[in-house]
């Protein structure tokens, strides 16, 4: 028997080591290609999602600081404030002089309630067995050098007990 060949065109082993290897490079570029263009940009993706939400917390923990930031100078600002208002008397008297001046010029029939200090001057509020000595601790008061003027806001009360509400602006100079 003879053998024919029919495939002799269409089988040669170079031709079909070149069309596989052509498909072979074709399939190769394909899969680089999908690759990087489809599985490369997902990773960046999602690294950059990560990167987000990061700095997205990291942004809100700065605006909690600057809000926190904001009510501390506040209260700085209240504090400096309130302290510059009792600067002067500080310079100019110690506290524990001022009770002393205060309470060696008290006459008998007064009791003080409160003092207070606002702005540049003291608040006395006490009550007297009668306006004379309200009067009297005034005079005594302004003897002290301690107060530049002393001035009665209020006086109120019945027969036995006068209540009042007196200011002394401060001298500061010793």
């Amino acid at each position: 028997m003879n053998d024919i060949n029919l495939l002799n065109d269409f089988y040669r082993p170079k031709k079909t080591a070149k069309i596989a290897s052509s498909l072979l490079a074709g399939i190769l570029i394909v899969v680089l290609f999908s690759y990087v263009g489809v599985f490369v940009p997902l990773k960046q993706k999602r690294e950059l999602s990560l990167m987000v939400s990061n700095l997205s917390q990291t942004n809100s923990e700065y605006e909690s600081l600057e809000e926190e930031y904001a009510q501390l100078s506040r209260k700085v600002e209240e504090l400096e404030q309130r302290a510059s208002g009792i600067t002067p008397l500080i310079s100019g008297q110690k506290w524990s002089r001022v009770f002393e001046l205060i309470e060696q010029s008290m006459p008998q029939g007064i009791s003080l309630r409160s003092l207070s200090y606002e702005g540049n001057a003291v608040v006395l509020e006490g009550t007297a067995s009668d306006d004379v000595e309200i009067a009297r601790f005034m005079v005594m008061l302004k003897k002290t050098g301690l107060f530049l003027e002393i001035s009665v806001k209020r006086i109120y009360g019945d027969q036995e007990r006068q209540m009042f509400l007196m200011t002394g602006k401060l001298n500061y100079l010793d």
